[in-house]
């Protein structure tokens, strides 16, 4: 059970990361190995590239 709320702790992080474009903390959790992270850096990445 503790391992679900910490990877629901875990996407909440992400989540709030991202809507802030926080890239330290993106970068910090997905050196942690969260998938999420790494997808919301190559996302925002993309739309940085797009401009």
């Amino acid at each position: 059970m503790a391992a679900a709320g910490g990877t629901n702790a875990a996407d909440e992080l992400v989540e709030l990361a991202g809507e802030r474009g926080d890239l330290d903390e993106l970068r910090r959790l997905a050196a942690d190995g969260n998938r999420d992270a790494v997808d919301q850096l190559v996302e925002l990445a993309s739309d940085y590239r797009g401009r």
